[in-house]
């Protein structure tokens, strides 16, 4: 019976721009040949159009992993290594681990690479699969200089225009006025000067019917951002567009920026650090108008610094009994935080349900330490397992952490786990690993205010907390997760 070769073939959109013999139709032909050379037989073709080859997250790719999964591939044949993948990481654990447990072999013509042979060329596996990660580095930094160039000579490279421009029809790089949208940009700026909070300039287009910039968005372009809940204006929107230099006719683009080559996801950049290019197209608001919003946002704190981000020991257990919906951080002139309902704070809907986050916390851990001490909380944490009990717990918290290790290589190449998913949940093995190693039996009992200031700790005894207004009254309903509640 004939050997049977399945063929992978995978072209990025950068390749397009290479020579013809990147096609797919060369690609296959390509190895077709190869194979029938070999006098073999040639099996199912997965081909990935259009994808790059930092991450695994490609159609066809994982239907062959689905297929090797199932005993149907036992051979697969590829053009060279960085069609497989350019992610060094993920393509190693590939050739080294996951391939020959799974009884593949691996055969990349133009690399010489096959898994199953034994010649000395497969010892230079790791620095291909690096080198092929390395280029594509070196593309993303290519593109990245090109695009900032643009942005510096006063070019629009965004997909879309923002809201009361649109793109030129001569030009994709210039921006014109879109006359209606441009009219609700005058009138946010000049009711904001006029006096009225960007809550109250939100609520005003709301209860107009004016599109937000979203659903203006969604119904010119066909564009639709799955994040977005309701499609109204918001406090935020209102603060994007007041603050917004564009629209004094200074280009202001670079404001993001992605965390990674190999994550599809961005990080924001310090305003200081965004690139302005000057008079690069006609302004909706004179100049001396947004200057004049600017100060005004800074006095009011619109505008203030970003600083550290602060701890919220209770976040993301705290709602709105009467909507359902969570409770938002807003902090005062005093620097003190409030708990507000967020369907109030983004849309004007519900009520304002206001709180002191202090206040909550500390009705939390009184709440608490009087149940600890009936419960004899701290004579309980004088009951420690014998050293003989603590070693078996550490071998067996180590034989776990190998496992996940292993488990998380495996998700990784599946397309279970985006990069920055993978590389975080790797950091974390890594230092549990650290903290098991050092484990020691602590000889000093805990204060219980050590505990009651950790968020970690707290989860364990809470499911929610809501708060429900009455009669400008604020009644705070915890829901413990134990029986005996205190």
């Amino acid at each position: 019976m004939k050997k049977t070769a399945a063929i992978y073939v995978r072209l990025s959109q950068e390749d397009e721009k290479k020579a013809v013999s990147e096609s797919i139709q060369n690609q296959i032909a390509f190895l077709t040949e190869y194979i029938l050379k070999k006098g073999w037989q040639r099996g199912e073709i997965y081909c990935d159009d259009g994808f790059s080859g930092l991450g695994f997250q490609r159609p066809a790719f994982q239907k062959m992993l689905e297929d090797i999964e199932k005993g149907k591939v036992n051979c697969i044949v590829t053009k060279d290594l960085s069609r497989l993948g350019r992610d060094y990481i993920g393509t190693g654990y590939l050739l080294e681990n996951y391939f020959p447990k799974k009884g593949v072999q691996l055969i990349a013509v133009n690399d010489g690479v096959d898994t199953m042979a034994e010649d000395n060329q497969q010892q230079w596996l790791p620095f291909r699969t690096v080198l092929n990660d390395l280029y594509a580095k070196d593309i993303s930094k290519k593109i990245r200089t090109s695009f900032d160039t643009k942005r510096k000579n006063g070019q629009f490279i965004g997909a879309f225009s923002p809201y009361g421009y649109q793109k030129d029809s001569k030009n994709k790089n210039r921006l014109v006025i879109e006359e209606e949208t441009a009219e609700i940009v005058k009138k946010i700026f000049q009711w904001y000067l006029q006096g009225d909070s960007m809550t109250a300039i939100a609520k005003k287009l709301n209860s107009m019917s004016v599109p937000s910039p979203g659903i203006y968005k969604m119904i010119h372009s066909g564009y639709e951002n799955k994040n977005m809940k309701y499609g109204l204006w918001t406090q935020q929107t209102i603060k994007s567009i007041l603050s917004n230099e564009t629209y004094a006719g200074n280009l202001t683009q670079g404001k993001t920026k992605k965390i990674s080559y190999k994550i599809n996801q961005t990080k924001k950049i310090e305003q200081k650090n965004w690139i302005v290019a000057k008079n690069t197209h006609h302004a909706i608001i004179e100049p001396m108008v947004f200057e004049q919003v600017q100060k005004l946002l800074f006095q009011k704190g619109g505008a203030q610094p970003h600083h550290t981000k602060a701890e919220h020991i209770l976040k993301g257990i705290l709602y709105c009994g009467d909507c359902k919906s969570p409770m938002t951080f807003r902090k005062n002139k005093k620097g003190e935080f409030l708990l507000i309902c967020s369907q109030y704070a983004r849309y004007g809907l519900c009520k304002r349900h206001q709180v002191y986050e202090k206040q909550c916390n500390q009705i939390i851990k009184n709440t608490l330490e009087q149940y600890m001490e009936k419960v004899q909380w701290q004579s309980a944490l004088k009951n420690k397992n014998t050293q003989t009990e603590k070693q078996k717990k550490y071998e067996k918290k180590i034989q776990a952490l190998k496992y996940m290790q292993t488990k998380l290589y495996e998700d990784k190449i599946k397309g279970l786990l985006e990069e920055e998913e993978f590389l975080e949940i790797l950091q974390q093995i890594k230092e549990q690993k650290k903290l098991f190693s050092k484990e020691k039996p602590c000889p000093c009992e805990p204060d219980i205010q050590y505990f009651l200031n950790k968020r970690i700790f707290l989860l364990q005894f809470i499911e929610k907390i809501e708060f429900f207004e009455k009669e400008e009254e604020i009644k705070m309903c915890v829901h413990w997760s134990f029986s005996s509640a205190p």
